[in-house]
């Protein structure tokens, strides 16, 4: 036979309202209100360091030649197939700007740089066609020339036939039907690089 008292509480006596509500104030009794000043000051430090050093690190996309969303500056040299912030070339920018096909920004002319890949380097040849362009055979997807823009005005029209790249020059690629690159002004100084970008967090 088992003595009821040695039986276990229930658990509703155990973890009864009453008993948690005793043990409350014991878990806040090392917690002051003199301590939120010091807690904020921290935070807005924290945001206030990342505000200031993001920039420097960090850009967002929102535009469709490249994969929305998060990218990281790297300290490389920019290479075939890499993603370049670059700021549009000059005789570009106000057409750009006109358009909206650039916003304003930090380069020449208050143009924002353009985000696009390194599709040819120095001495790459480059067959621009009505299909796309096509690099060592194969025909680079989305990158047909278009003859207008999405409101129906005309583009800047780009020689077909086959490109070499000269020394000191890259060729643009954005991978999006819509993006404007090379495909329209040819290759550009390599100097217009500002940095290299590596994806965070980016949409497929």
């Amino acid at each position: 036979m088992i003595d009821p008292r040695s039986r276990p509480a229930p658990p509703s006596a155990r973890f009864s309202p009453a008993k948690i509500g005793a043990r409350v104030p014991a878990l806040l009794r090392g917690f002051s209100p003199a301590k939120i000043p010091v807690l904020l000051i921290l935070l807005l430090a924290f945001l206030g360091l990342f505000i200031l050093l993001a920039p420097r690190t960090l850009r967002v996309n929102v535009t469709p030649s490249v994969p929305l969303g998060l990218y990281r500056i790297v300290k490389v040299p920019a290479g075939r197939g890499s993603l370049v912030e670059i700021c549009p070339p000059p005789g570009l920018t106000s057409f750009g700007l006109h358009r909206g096909y650039i916003g304003h920004g930090p380069c020449p002319g208050k143009a924002r740089p353009l985000l696009k890949k390194v599709l040819a380097v120095p001495g790459d040849r480059i067959v621009l066609t009505r299909m796309g362009i096509v690099r060592r055979g194969v025909l680079i997807p989305s990158s047909a020339p278009r003859t207008t823009d999405s409101e129906g005005r005309p583009l800047p029209h780009l020689r077909l036939g086959i490109w070499h790249v000269p020394a000191g020059s890259i060729w643009l690629y954005g991978p999006h039907p819509l993006s404007f690159d090379s495909r329209y002004f040819g290759p550009v100084a390599a100097d217009l690089i500002r940095n290299t970008l590596v994806p965070l967090s980016t949409t497929p």
